[in-house]
Parts: structure tokens; C-alpha cells; sequence
């Protein structure tokens, strides 16, 4: 039976200094928690008290196109003075006209054309290119639109047929390195610049003291098919404003339209595969011309997989004779001219058969010295086998035979090179070898002298031209690498690039893992020295710096990356995995929550587990959770997590990203939920011009936003509320708070003052659902604006009876009328003035 007790009035404060908690029991959460939010952090990362979250305001102001904006991605080379910006959008790619946080009308230029719906991409910063993969497409990259060639040549009509390298003498800003350019208007004397994708100009820095005076003209022609061809709409930027020289009268631009008929190609006498442009004059120039700085301007385009400038042997070498076949393969490939294939009198009607397990476009034939054709001029011919036709099939156009000098085959050792793009060879077996192999006939067209000796045959790789390049869902940059996944040929592993070139998928130092995974990769992301690798129900760790050395280390067996671009790296030191020692780690979404992982894995995501269980409201769509994106915003020390939130519980799919899941990393708490007045479907860590690093993110309706900034989403008013546990408000006063009544007569709020803004408050008593307003003349708001204090000063009243519960919980909301466009309710803690009004005998 419940007695009266004395009037005993008080007042009680708390303030907001514990986590967000979502799945506790609410009367059992110590005071100062919360158990609801939408778009409130902690003010400035200090675990004490809530405010709204930043505003967005609109990087380009005119939308890209009526489309989702599927990633965000930049680019920074400061050798080259490299920003670049970057969206994927309506199924291309565009890089932005101005540089973070600049803003802009349009966002930019379209740079690529994706194939038509191509997932989110991923893109990483790899040595000098940005690179990107992603399902449905061939991996691209882009320098960001200038860069240093990858050679430069020089050969001067003075009777030398050596290149001149410039590589290193034009790949600085120092004037006393240097290279004399090409003089004279012959026929053998040019400057090549070789890059690894299709050019449409370059730059050119002339050392100061010499240039043209001489009227001559640029010619600039691209290697296609093994050819010289010049190019279209060259324009000289170097030349004279009143055109009396028209040549290196000045350092300048040149530039030309880029064209897909550009081939790669290996430039004879050198060991670079790659796309040539040669530049030449019309009329001898001045002597003395000097370059110290050259950069090129290349296209975004699909990576093509260029030679490694490094030899395989042979695995087989057969010469014929009229009786059958000798097997030289020992002989080639010990490493000594000691022992050697013959080829004296070798027959026009015989031939030396070279097999490799690998297609190829080239021999690298060494010749005992002194043992070599000196007597007989000719040619070789050069057969694949066909097996569509089951025969021999020559390969025609251009080949250059390096063992030749002055119409002797064989005369020197050097490289056989031919166009292997355009032939396509098969396997086969021959003589005594029961592997097959890719076989190479070579025949000439004379006897032999008495004493040919080849010592050693290697390969030069010829890279998959067909396809141009394996596609891949996913690229990271892996210890100077770039590690492409799931595999082309073993889906349980990856692929690695040659160390410094990504482009480079051949030779001894690119290759497989094999499937050392437990299932296939769909993510990876580089910690330290190692890589966490996810799949749909595993996450590994990839040790290893150098192939041979790669391996896996399971850090789960069953949890496993659900959202594949929500695994990140935080590379900021969190004390998760231990109370003293700081680490980077990695974060992603599973299908039961959110993880970090070094070593291990640890769920972090239990105050919010209720988001992945459907019978609550509201839940993340189970469907669509794989489409969740996510990204670090470094000044707000949290990491956002972008999915589709069914909001209402409703049987209506939700198939778009809404909705945010805020984690602060340094605090270790969640914040509950953002939504935008543009929800956001990708972003990422930008470094700005200013040195800022910062948010951004873009939209469904093609346009990119700077978050973190502003007070209001481009104008939009940011609703933005906090809801408290069920608070026993006898909790320290009687010693049995459970057992009393508590009448709530009046809140107090303690809040920053504002400019504008009122804070609304509701009332839940005994963990009612639906939260009530009080019944007072005072409404339910209390003013945030500054009257003179740096806080507010407000007191609501519940009217006449007050609010009677055996627990109460509030919640404070503001930023709800346009009048309230860009308040802040930067709350810290509340004062209740209560009684307690009855108690309850025991038993």
C-alpha cells in the first residue's frame, strides 16, 4: 500500500559524459547516457556533451549529370605539381576544374568512358599514376595529366646508330643536366619520347643562352603497326609568335590529337616496350639546342600490360636436320658460351625451333664471339604455330633483327623483335618434349657459314594483348607494388604488378599468389607493412614484402567483409586492441555489425547491434548492405558509414544509401545516425590546397560535397536531436529509487548560447514510446539565443500536476523551423527541479 511522504523538493543535474547505447535495457544505463541520436557529435572529439553535426556546402553547383556520383577520388604528385580531382558518375569519369576546397559551377572534364554499369571503382595513388579497378571494367589509370616520359632518346646523323639516353637528363628542373636535341632534317635523326599510355603532347624546357634561329618546322609522328606515322593537328608551342623561326625558339607546349591507333612497341636496340612518339625537324636548327626538362600529357585510358625489360630462357631448343631433331635446350640456357647450339651449314630448308611457356615477341640471341655469319648476306623468317590451321604460319610486318649489321643475320648478338599484338600463337608439342610449349621456328634465307654458335635464347615476354589488360574488381597499392584481385586465373588469390610499375603484369617479378585465401578476395587495404584481405566470410592478413615471400595469415574464419568499400585503415593511433599502446588499424561491416582488425578482430558495434536485426526499426536492408560505402573524416576523428536504412521497417526495400553510422575512433563511440538533406552514396579523405584534410562526398543526383563545413546543408536545415536513457531520478537521494514516484516539475538545459535556436523537448515517462509534450503555458521549447551568457538560460516547466513517473527520459531537438537554419544545440547537460511523490510497501 503506497504512503505519503514529506515534501522534499530537489534538484538534480547531469551531464552528458557517457556513450551512445542502443541495446542496453535503458533503466539500466548509468546517468549521462543516451540512447537515440540524428546528427550530433561530440564537440570538437571531448567525451563531454552532444552538438549538431557540420554542414555541406557543394563542390560543383551544377550537377554532373541526373546520376549517382559512385566515387570520389584525388591524386597528388608534388614533383609535378599534381592535385587532381577526381568523380565517377553516369558511367564515366571526370576530373574536377578547380582544387579542394574550391569550389566550382561544372564539376570538370570527362577524362574516360566506363563500360555501361560499371560498380564503385576503386582508386589508389601507385608510384606516379592514379589507378583504378572495378567490376565491369578494364583497369585504367591517368597521371593527372603531366608527367616525366619513361625514356627519352636522342640519335644524331653523325654516323653513330647508338641511341643518346636522356632519361635522367630530362627528368628534373635542373638546367645543368642536359641533352642536346636533334639537329639536322635527316632521315636518321630524331628524339623519341616513350611513355606507358598514349600521349597527346609534351612540354619542353630549353637550357637559357641558345635557341633557334633558323626557320624550320616540328614533325611529330606516332609508332603504329611498326611504323612511323606522323600525327594529326600538331601544334608547336615552342615556336616563334611571328612565325619567321617555327622551332625551339622558346621552351613551350606541344601538343597534338591523341589517337587510339598508337601501338606499344619495343623500340629497336633498346629494352623499352612502350607507346613511341618521335620528334624531328624540317630544316637543320641552331647548334646548341639543349633540353633539361621534358613532361608529357597522357590520356586516361585502359593500362596495357607492358614488357618487364627482363628475359626468361628458353625452355626448349631444337635444330632440325634431315635425320630429325638436336635438342640444345641444356646448351642455351647453362649460362656458359662453353657449351652452345650449332648452326653450321644450317640448310635454308632446316631450322632452330625455340619453345617457351609463355607467348613471346622477341629473342634476346647471344652468339659465341668470333663464332658468327661474316660471309653471307640474308634475312631470317620467323613462323608461330597455328592451331587453327595445324601449321607453321609466318609472321609478316615489321621485324627487326638486332644479330643483324649491314645485311648479316647472325653477325652479333641482339634482340629478334617482331609485332606480337598482332599475331595469335598456340601450343604445341615437338621433338621429344611432351609439355607443350609455345614454339618459334626461325629460318634464313642462306647456308649457314661452318661456324654459327648461339649460346644462350631468352625471351622476351610478350604481355596479354588479348585481352588488353585481365579485369579486376579491386586495385591497392602493396609496398611499391600494385596487388589486383581476385585473381585472373586463381580467384582465391591475387595478382601483383612488377615492384614500381603497375602496369607491368609479366616476367620474373609479377605474377600469383595462387589461392592462398580461404575464398575470394573482394577488398584489400595496406597496414604497415602487411595488407588486411577481405571476402564475403573471411579476413586474412597478407605478410610478405616480395614474391616468395607472400603469404596468408587468418585473422577470422567466418566473420567476413560484407560492404567490400567499407574496409579502411585508420591511420591515426586507437587504443582498441590495448590500454597503453596505440595502433593503426583496419575497420569494415560485416553482416552482423562493425569490426576492427589489426591482428584480430573485435566487434565494435554493439551499442548499435539493433541496426542489424530486422525485427527492430529501424534496420539496415540486408539486400542492398553490400552497396555500403565508407570514409575517415580526419578533423572529426570519425570514420562514416553510408547505408541503406529501412527506416520504418517496412516490406519496401530500401535500396539506397540514407542514412550514416558515425564511429569516433579516437572515443570509441558511435554517434548514432546522420541524414542529409543529400544522403550520400561514396567518399573520401581529400587533401585540399590549404593543407586541410577533409571530408567529401557525393550524392544520387551527380554532385560532390565538402562536409564538416557550414551550419546548414547548402542551406538546408540540419534537424538534429538527442534522447536520453530512462533515468531513475531518486538514484543517489533515496535507497530505493525504484521504489518511488517522481514527480518532474521543471527542466534546465545547459547549452551553448546561440545566435538563433530554440531546444524542443519531449517527455517519455516510464519508457513510454512516443514522447509528450508538457501541458504548461511555456510550450516545449527553451531559447538558445545569447542574453548576455555564454549559456542558455531557459527553465521549462511541466504545468500544473508535472510529469509523474517512476523514471523519465527527454528528448532535446532543435534545428526544426526555417527560423532555426543554422543553430547549433551544443548541449552539455540538463537540471530537473522533481519531488518524490509516493512510495510502494515491500513485501
Amino acid at each position: 500500500m503506497a504512503q505519503d511522504i514529506p515534501d522534499e523538493n530537489f534538484s538534480k543535474s547531469y551531464i552528458f559524459d557517457k556513450k551512445l547505447d542502443r541495446t542496453t535495457p535503458s533503466l539500466l544505463l548509468p546517468e549521462g547516457s543516451i540512447v537515440e541520436g540524428l546528427n550530433i557529435g561530440r564537440p570538437h572529439s571531448v567525451p563531454v556533451g552532444w552538438e549538431r553535426r557540420g554542414g555541406t556546402t557543394r563542390f560543383n553547383t551544377t550537377p554532373i549529370a541526373s546520376a549517382q556520383v559512385k566515387g570520389v577520388f584525388q591524386c597528388i604528385n608534388p614533383e609535378h605539381d599534381i592535385q587532381a580531382f577526381y568523380a565517377q558518375c553516369n558511367d564515366n569519369v571526370y576530373t574536377g576544374n578547380t582544387v579542394p576546397p574550391s569550389t566550382t559551377s561544372s564539376f570538370g572534364s570527362l577524362i574516360y568512358s566506363l563500360d555501361s554499369g560499371t560498380s564503385p571503382l576503386f582508386g589508389m595513388k601507385i608510384n606516379d599514376d592514379m589507378v583504378w579497378a572495378g567490376t565491369g571494367n578494364t583497369p585504367f589509370a591517368h597521371s593527372g595529366n603531366s608527367a616525366y616520359p619513361d625514356a627519352f632518346y636522342v640519335k644524331h646523323e653523325t654516323g653513330n646508330t647508338i641511341y643518346v639516353d636522356g632519361y635522367d637528363k630530362v627528368r628534373n628542373n635542373r638546367s645543368d643536366t642536359n641533352i642536346l636535341l636533334p639537329q639536322h632534317s635527316g632521315a636518321s635523326e630524331f628524339a623519341y619520347i616513350g611513355f606507358r599510355r598514349r600521349l597527346s603532347g609534351f612540354s619542353i624546357d630549353l637550357v637559357p643562352g641558345v635557341t633557334n634561329t633558323m626557320a624550320s618546322g616540328l614533325t611529330i609522328a606516332a609508332l603504329r603497326n611498326g611504323s612511323f606515322i606522323g600525327v594529326s593537328n600538331l601544334k608547336d608551342g615552342t615556336a616563334s609568335p611571328s612565325g619567321v623561326t617555327t622551332l625551339y625558339e622558346n621552351l613551350g607546349h606541344i601538343s597534338w590529337d591523341a589517337s587510339t591507333e598508337d601501338d606499344p612497341y619495343l623500340l629497336p636496340g633498346t629494352k623499352d616496350h612502350m607507346y613511341w612518339y618521335r620528334a624531328g625537324v624540317t630544316a637543320d636548327v641552331t647548334n646548341g639546342i639543349l633540353a633539361y626538362q621534358i613532361k608529357v600529357n597522357d590520356r586516361c585510358e585502359d593500362i596495357t600490360n607492358l614488357w618487364s625489360k627482363l628475359y626468361w630462357l628458353a625452355s626448349g631448343c631444337l635444330k632440325s636436320t634431315v635425320t630429325g631433331f638436336v635438342d640444345y635446350s641444356g646448351e642455351v640456357t647453362d649460362g656458359t658460351d662453353a657449351e652452345y647450339a650449332e648452326l653450321d651449314n644450317l640448310a635454308t630448308t632446316q631450322a632452330l625451333y625455340i619453345g617457351f611457356t609463355n607467348k613471346t615477341f622477341g629473342l634476346n640471341v647471344k652468339l659465341v664471339p668470333g663464332e658468327t655469319n661474316v660471309q653471307t648476306q640474308g634475312h631470317v623468317r620467323i613462323y608461330n604455330w597455328n592451331g587453327g590451321n595445324n601449321n607453321w604460319t609466318e609472321i609478316t610486318g615489321t621485324t627487326n633483327d638486332g644479330t643483324s649489321s649491314n645485311g648479316y643475320p647472325l653477325t652479333q648478338s641482339g634482340v629478334i623483335q617482331w609485332d606480337g599484338q598482332s599475331i595469335q600463337e598456340d601450343e604445341r608439342t615437338l621433338g621429344g618434349f611432351v609439355l607443350p610449349l609455345y614454339w618459334y621456328k626461325l629460318q634464313w634465307s642462306i647456308t649457314m657459314p661452318a661456324s654459327v654458335q648461339v649460346w644462350e635464347v631468352a625471351q622476351l615476354e610478350k604481355p596479354d594483348t588479348i585481352p588488353p589488360f585481365p579485369d579486376y574488381d579491386f586495385v591497392v597499392e602493396y609496398n611499391g607494388r600494385a596487388v589486383w584481385g581476385p585473381g585472373h586465373e586463381f580467384k582465391m588469390g591475387l595478382d601483383f604488378s612488377q615492384e614500381g610499375y603497375p602496369h607491368v603484369m609479366n616476367g620474373p617479378k609479377a605474377g600469383s599468389t595462387g589461392n592462398i585465401f580461404p575464398g575470394i578476395p573482394t577488398c584489400m587495404a595496406h597496414l604497415h607493412s602487411y595488407a588486411l584481405v577481405g571476402g564475403i566470410d573471411f579476413v586474412a592478413m597478407m605478410e610478405g614484402k616480395v614474391p616468395g615471400r607472400f603469404d596468408e595469415y587468418r585473422v577470422t574464419n567466418n566473420v567476413g567483409v560484407v560492404a567490400p568499400h567499407t574496409l579502411l585503415i585508420i591511420d591515426d593511433g586507437i587504443k582498441i586492441f590495448s590500454q597503453t599502446k596505440q595502433v593503426n588499424a583496419g575497420i569494415f561491416m560485416s553482416h552482423d555489425g562493425i569490426y576492427m582488425a589489426e591482428m584480430v578482430a573485435v566487434k565494435v558495434s554493439q551499442p548499435i547491434a539493433d541496426y542489424w536485426d530486422t525485427g527492430s526499426t529501424p534496420y539496415i536492408e540486408p539486400e542492398y548492405m553490400d552497396d555500403s560505402y565508407a570514409w575517415i573524416n580526419y578533423q572529426t576523428k570519425c570514420v562514416h558509414f553510408a547505408v541503406p536504412m529501412n527506416v520504418n521497417n517496412s516490406s519496401t526495400k530500401q535500396t539506397t544509401l540514407n542514412y550514416e553510422i558515425v564511429y569516433n575512433y579516437v572515443l570509441d563511440e558511435f554517434y548514432d545516425l546522420h541524414k542529409r538533406a543529400y544522403p550520400a552514396s561514396c567518399g573520401a579523405a581529400i587533401i585540399g590546397k590549404d593543407n586541410q584534410k577533409m571530408a567529401y562526398i557525393g550524392d544520387y543526383s551527380g554532385t560532390v560535397y565538402r562536409t564538416n563545413t557550414g551550419n546548414s546543408d547548402n542551406n538546408t536545415i540540419i534537424e538534429h536531436y538527442l534522447k536520453t536513457s530512462d533515468i531513475m531520478t531518486l538514484a543517489g537521494i533515496k535507497p530505493d529509487p525504484l521504489n518511488y514516484s517522481t514527480l518532474l516539475n521543471a527542466v534546465k538545459v545547459k547549452a551553448k548560447a546561440q545566435a538563433v535556436g530554440n531546444i524542443e523537448v519531449l517527455f517519455y515517462p516510464d519508457g513510454a514510446e512516443s514522447g509528450s509534450t508538457p501541458t504548461g503555458s511555456g510550450g516545449n521549447t527553451i531559447s538558445m539565443i545569447n542574453s548576455g551568457s555564454g549559456y542558455a538560460q531557459g527553465k521549462l516547466k511541466t504545468g500544473q500536476g508535472g510529469i509523474l513517473a517512476e523514471t523519465h527520459a527527454m528528448r532535446f531537438r532543435s534545428g526544426v523551423s526555417t527560423a532555426e537554419l543554422n543553430t547549433n544545440m551544443q548541449i552539455y547537460g540538463f537540471t530537473i527541479d522533481a519531488r518524490p511523490e509516493k512510495a510502494t510497501d515491500g513485501p
